[in-house]
């Protein structure tokens, strides 16, 4: 029971280049910015084939933006949308939506529960697009906020990086932060209110590995500065999806400087955005390499706008040519290039790299303050297979026992200064320490004879775990299981 040479060389060289490309295959995670003419609409793709689509562009001119986003899915071989965000209902972000699902299925839809605020849901646009909207998702959609995820699979073998889409503000909610967005600020000169739809978008934080990709549809300067003080809640980015289209009542200067990303993608129209503040800090940045656009603002000239081969659509406005990023976080780098057959360009990943610490943590013990710790260590030890590591002298007598990997330990001591917590009231579903074990059954009937007890006896769970929590003869509660598929290595 555990707790705890020639035509032969070519060849090969052909079959090894097949390999790596397919493993490159397997690993890669794709992210279109499609061309909606200044509207918004992105797709990312992940290794393991789901689908998250952010946005749907615009109703008119009739079928251009859907086509689109049909293209790019065709392109990534998506034939079903897995989740369908819509980040807040401005007619060039969801318009697009009543025909995309007439055109394609879509598994789920999310958006941030609650419609366009009074200043424009009495607009000609929303009274005629919301009622699209909600009949194509048949009052379906689930809300989501500030610090909830969209729960995207991982590789439970773990052969491919974490994936993770988390949601850091929505309707004017900013995770880590309780107050009102539009509340003084000493130190910051804040916008005044926006009282439109744009401040009450939801903003996506999306890492694979150690690679972050933001994209924060169109929250505007005062959300925006609640992301980055007192603290930078989201940290250093590869990829940044310029917010708002580029218009400078977003990408406030002092979050563009907190995501400090590598390479910046604007999803602007021939004469909306990047408008001339935020492509000051866009550029200004010491990290960023590229800035990419989808169009060429006449507005402003060469000196506005970004150089010609990092322009999708310089020449032709109607050519409707999408952005890529693909992802290789084994690798330590992802590309971007236009159009399904431009040019890759290689970035490094930084971001999270530069956010981990330089000798990652590992988890080394867990303290308890007990009345005996010699014997809990002896009980631990005789039943469970735990081995001391050390033992210290009086008063306190710690002693550090590691369970049979040697992967974690238990500091055991007696310090008669602070308080000693009565394990017996501690509930369960608040704190508990776990074990593996090949048969819970006999784990529990051996411990039962040693002075433990039953806090809840054995249950299932959904994916098919046996689990049954005890408490030690000191009343801690001790949880036994037995996984399907074990969550950590030896």
């Amino acid at each position: 029971m555990r707790f705890t040479l020639g035509a032969l060389v070519t060849a090969a060289s052909l079959i090894l280049s097949g390999s790596v490309q397919a493993s490159e295959r397997a690993e890669r995670l794709d992210i279109y910015f499609l061309d909606m003419y200044g509207g918004g609409s992105t797709l990312i793709v992940t290794p393991l084939g789901e689908s998250v689509l952010i946005d749907t562009g615009s109703l008119r001119p009739e079928h251009r933006d859907v086509d689109r986003i049909c293209r790019a899915c065709q392109e990534a071989g998506v034939k079903t949308i897995d989740y369908l965000i819509t980040t807040h209902f401005h007619s060039d972000h969801f318009g697009g939506l009543p025909e995309l699902v007439r055109r394609i299925p879509v598994r789920v839809f999310l958006d941030k529960g609650a419609p366009a605020p009074p200043s424009e849901s009495n607009s000609r646009w929303f009274r005629e697009l919301y009622p699209l909207y909600q009949e194509a998702t048949k009052g379906q959609a689930k809300a989501i906020g500030a610090g909830d995820d969209i729960p995207l699979k991982n590789d439970p073998a773990g052969r491919i990086a974490p994936i993770r889409l988390h949601c850091v503000a929505a309707e004017e909610r900013v995770e880590g932060f309780d107050g009102d967005v539009d509340a003084p600020v000493e130190g910051f000169d804040l916008a005044g209110a926006d009282e439109t739809d744009n401040a009450r978008s939801i903003a996506l934080v999306l890492t694979y590995g150690a690679f972050r990709f933001f994209a924060g549809g169109d929250i505007t300067r005062n959300v925006e500065l609640h992301l980055a003080q007192p603290v930078n809640r989201i940290g250093q980015v590869d990829l940044y999806q310029v917010t708002h289209h580029g218009l400078d009542q977003s990408n406030n200067p002092v979050l563009v400087k907190a995501l400090s990303p590598t390479v910046a993608v604007a999803m602007n129209g021939p004469r909306k955005g990047i408008q001339p503040q935020t492509f000051k800090a866009l550029t200004a940045l010491p990290s960023l390499q590229a800035l990419y656009q989808i169009h060429y603002n006449t507005q402003y000239g060469d000196a506005g706008n970004a150089a010609p081969e990092f322009i999708a659509n310089r020449e032709n406005p109607d050519r409707g040519e999408f952005i890529k990023a693909s992802v290789y976080p084994a690798k330590g780098v992802f590309t971007v290039r236009i159009g399904p057959d431009g040019e890759a360009k290689t970035y490094p990943i930084q971001a999270g790299a530069a956010a981990r610490i330089i000798s990652p943590a590992r988890f080394e013990h867990i303290a308890f303050n007990v009345q005996d710790p010699v014997a809990v260590a002896k009980w631990y030890c005789d039943y469970l297979g735990m081995k001391v590591v050390r033992s210290g002298p009086a008063p306190a007598f710690a002693t550090f026992v590691s369970d049979a990997g040697g992967n974690m330990m238990f500091e055991l001591y007696r310090n008669v200064d602070a308080p000693m917590p009565d394990q017996r009231r501690t509930d369960p579903n608040s704190f508990h320490v776990a074990f593996e074990t090949d048969d819970v059954k006999a784990t529990r009937d051996m411990l039962l004879g040693a002075g433990a007890t039953v806090a809840k006896d054995i249950w299932s769970t959904d994916a098919g775990d046996v689990v049954i929590i005890l408490r030690d003869p000191w009343g801690l509660p001790i949880q036994f299981l037995k996984r399907t598929e074990r969550m950590l290595r030896d």
